[in-house]
């Protein structure tokens, strides 16, 4: 499992609307969920972590940033924000 970070009003409404939301091809993730919760925690507390069912080596592409961007749409899953773990 691979991690993003994303607008919790706007991430939480469309993962309770369908049980089958992904991240899209433009969307960043990192390999793992401290590495996601250093960035997020740079930027506002607005924003949530969420897990992506990917591959970090076959599902990812480097674009010179801490973290890379996804080169196929994934399944976002619902996590534990304190220990990363999905729920």
């Amino acid at each position: 499992m691979l991690y993003t970070i994303g607008k919790r009003i706007i991430y939480d409404l469309y993962m309770a609307r369908d049980s089958n939301a992904s991240k899209g091809i433009t969307g960043s993730v990192w390999e793992t969920f401290e590495q996601a919760k250093r960035y997020r925690d740079r930027q506002a507390h607005a924003f949530g972590i969420y897990g992506v069912e990917a591959d970090w080596n076959l599902d990812t592409k480097n674009i010179g940033e801490e973290f890379r961007a996804l080169t196929r749409e994934c399944r976002l899953v619902a996590i534990d924000e304190k220990t990363g773990a999905s729920i």
